[in-house]
């Protein structure tokens, strides 16, 4: 496999994710892990984690109580979220991985049709002092 990438791109993202019938809005940060993308989504006290290219759940997790701002958000899914991704794919190995997401896209293109565009989502008003967003 040689040596192992692991990016977390800063940017936040609208992720489509694949339901039964439907895709799904959820906004979350791009993991990639080698020539693997991944969403990493908050909902409430966790992380789901799903491969992009087809919208399905890959894992989820608790988010710690040490992650507490953008900060620390993106050292965890550097070092938590993105070793795990790692660990199961060097477990699988690279190519039943690529088997598995290309089966998975068919299935979800076949329940829920083409998958919509992902697109960028502005965040940068989060990390300022001060916010001149008006309410």
């Amino acid at each position: 496999m040689g040596e192992s990438i692991i990016e977390v791109s800063p940017q936040a993202e609208e992720f489509q994710l694949c339901f039964p019938n439907d895709w799904k809005k959820a906004t979350g940060h791009r993991v990639k892990v080698n020539d693997f993308q991944f969403s990493a989504v908050p909902v409430t006290d966790k992380i789901i984690v799903s491969e992009i290219s087809s919208g399905a759940r890959f894992f989820e997790t608790p988010i710690p109580k040490e992650v507490k701002d953008f900060e620390s958000t993106m050292t965890f899914l550097e070092i938590s979220i993105g070793a795990r991704i790692l660990m199961i794919i060097k477990k699988l190995g690279e190519e039943v991985m690529q088997k598995e997401v290309r089966r998975l896209t068919e299935f979800a293109v076949k329940e829920c049709g083409e998958q919509p565009p992902i697109t960028k989502v502005d965040t940068e008003w989060l990390k300022e002092d001060i916010s001149d967003t008006l309410h």
